[in-house]
């Protein structure tokens, strides 16, 4: 195994494609909102151990799920899986998916803009792809870089795991840049953000407080034409 490769892997392993409750259940109401009668299949990337697949099955009993992950996981999956470094072009072998999910995945990978080239490619016409990252554009992240130098979810205790920063901003300059077939439906910053220095979160004191600088995560949601 080349030294690329063993630090790829043990990114994989630290984060073992999980995510809060809050990521989830954000990515959950989009699939629900977004998918059509027609759908048949979903693909999740970086899927880890399959937490998110497995609430998927429960919400659309009828779509064919399949997980890809740059590690197996150890255990049972009720869904078709492969193992893949999502920083290589996507094999022929991948058919085209109506609903495709990368949940917290883009910062874990070296080439943002490759990847969504990659996740257009798999997505059939008309299907959709929702995608969510850390918000470095947070109160605490922004605190965080003033103060330490780097963005919140991107400091040591992160690395070799988090890698690239990725904005909304950013976001979407990648997608007109890259892709005249992608088009975007929806920002949504998720409601998860901490008050700096605390664990406590903003909507546990004010929840009508929302928007980029209230939220450590936030997802966008492209449909394929």
């Amino acid at each position: 195994m080349s030294e690329i490769d063993k630090f790829r892997q043990q990114a994989s392993l630290e984060s073992a494609g999980s995510s809060s409750d809050e990521i989830l259940n954000s990515i959950l109401e989009r699939i629900s909102r977004y998918q059509k009668s027609t759908d048949q299949s979903l693909i999740d990337i970086g899927c880890g151990k399959g937490d998110l697949l497995s609430k998927v099955k429960d919400i659309a009993p009828n779509l064919k799920l399949t997980g890809v992950d740059y590690t197996h996981f150890e255990g049972d999956k009720p869904f078709e899986f492969f193992t893949y470094d999502c920083n290589k072009d996507f094999s022929d072998t991948f058919q085209r998916y109506d609903l495709t999910v990368a949940s917290e995945v883009i910062e874990h990978l070296e080439n943002p803009r490759h990847f969504l080239r990659q996740l257009s490619k798999i997505t059939a016409s008309g299907g959709h792809i929702i995608l969510s990252t850390p918000n470095p554009d947070s109160l605490t992240s922004l605190i965080s870089l003033c103060l330490r130098g780097y963005h919140s979810a991107f400091g040591p205790k992160d690395y070799p795991a988090h890698i690239t920063v990725v904005s909304s901003y950013d976001l979407l300059h990648v997608v007109n840049e890259n892709d005249s077939h992608l088009r975007l439906k929806e920002v949504h910053f998720i409601q998860n953000g901490r008050i700096p220095g605390s664990s406590t979160k903003w909507r546990q004191i004010l929840p009508t407080l929302k928007g980029s600088r209230f939220s450590d995560n936030y997802l966008v949601v492209l449909q394929k034409i």
